[in-house]
């Protein structure tokens, strides 16, 4: 998941004094923030300066619909101070349904000479919203589910008198189980886990076999 902010950054340079004046050269930089697994990796073009300090929005997504309410300045939060050597960073400490925003400062004493963003969104949770169980005979039963959001895969594990068993492991695109291996009667429960890197859900539905 790769998302890609592209900012002009002004800087002092040959033919720029400190104040502006008319004669301003643009030094082009680009942030980027891409998501691997749970780790937020930062990169920018490098500038002349001293060095960088990298600052941090989060904010809340929503399911419905996809979106984030505005960031403000006091939400920002200073991560890290870098070298001017450096031209990336990794970021940690990150978690589901996020909008992060990433602000690269570069500073030279106690003046700003440059400055980019990038943003990167992390998946939302996985979420079984429901599930069903559909008698076709006495010795057949369809599991059928919904899930919502980042799902990685869906296992299927049945409960009864004679214990727990898990009966499969589906990608996520699956989302019914025919079970016929069940005997007996009895109360069965069969489980229904959405599992992903970024968590899990369960859902449960139970019959009563006579």
């Amino acid at each position: 998941m790769l998302f890609v902010l592209s900012a002009c950054v002004r800087g002092v340079g040959k033919g720029q004094n400190e104040n502006g004046g008319n004669k301003s050269n643009e030094i082009r930089a680009m942030g980027v923030a891409e998501l691997k697994e749970k780790v937020v990796e930062i990169r920018w073009q490098k500038v002349k300066c001293e060095g960088y300090r990298i600052y941090k929005t989060s904010l809340t997504l929503s399911f419905s619909p996809y979106f984030s309410s505005p960031p403000t300045k006091s939400s920002e939060k200073l991560i890290a101070v870098l070298p001017s050597s450096e031209e990336s960073y990794r970021d940690y400490e990150v978690e589901a349904s996020r909008h992060y925003i990433y602000r690269i400062e570069a500073f030279e004493g106690d003046k700003i000479v440059g400055e980019t963003r990038a943003e990167v969104r992390t998946p939302f949770p996985p979420s079984v919203e429901s599930a069903e169980v559909e008698v076709i005979t006495s010795e057949l039963v369809i599991i059928r589910w919904k899930g919502k959001g980042d799902v990685y895969s869906y296992e299927v594990t049945r409960a009864d008198e004679k214990g727990v068993k898990i009966l499969a492991e589906f990608p996520s695109g699956i989302t019914y189980y025919p079970d016929g291996s069940f005997v007996g009667e009895g109360r069965k429960c069969w489980y229904i886990r959405g599992k992903s890197g970024w968590g899990e859900d369960e859902k449960v539905v139970c019959l009563e076999v006579r």
